[in-house]
């Protein structure tokens, strides 16, 4: 069943961070991350009550909230838990997304039997070429 997920269903995940983890999800996710493919376990990190340093090795000060150690308030926006401040705004990866999809074609094909017709639906990406 992890092939087959693995094989059709690729893994976009960069890194996740857990703060302020206890002994207990610690503990459970000892156990839990065996069943995970070993490079998904390997992204995600659990970190207690001593991850400022952790999360700043990774994130710029001015990226990460001060509720998490950092220097961002997004005051502008009504404080960080408000805003909507992320990479899915980016103008670079939404631009780097569209190109993607624009790529994408769907194709159907339908082949005829003597039983009759059958259809089949099947994507391919055409000239992942990505102009910036």
């Amino acid at each position: 069943m992890q092939k087959i997920d693995s094989d059709y269903y690729p893994e976009t995940l960069h890194q996740m961070f857990v703060v302020n983890a206890g002994s207990g999800f610690k503990w459970i996710w000892n156990s839990v991350k065996g069943f995970l493919d070993p490079k998904t376990s390997s992204k995600i990190h659990v970190l207690g009550s001593n991850y400022q340093s952790r999360l700043l090795e990774v994130i710029d000060s001015s990226e990460l909230p001060e509720l998490l150690g950092g220097s961002c308030t997004c005051s502008d926006k009504g404080g960080c838990l408000g805003s909507n401040k992320g990479p899915w705004n980016d103008p670079y990866i939404l631009k780097l997304i569209h190109n993607l999809e624009a790529g994408c074609m769907r194709e159907t094909t339908k082949p005829v039997s003597e039983g009759g017709e059958r259809s089949s639906s099947s994507f391919r990406l055409e000239q992942m070429k990505v102009k910036f």
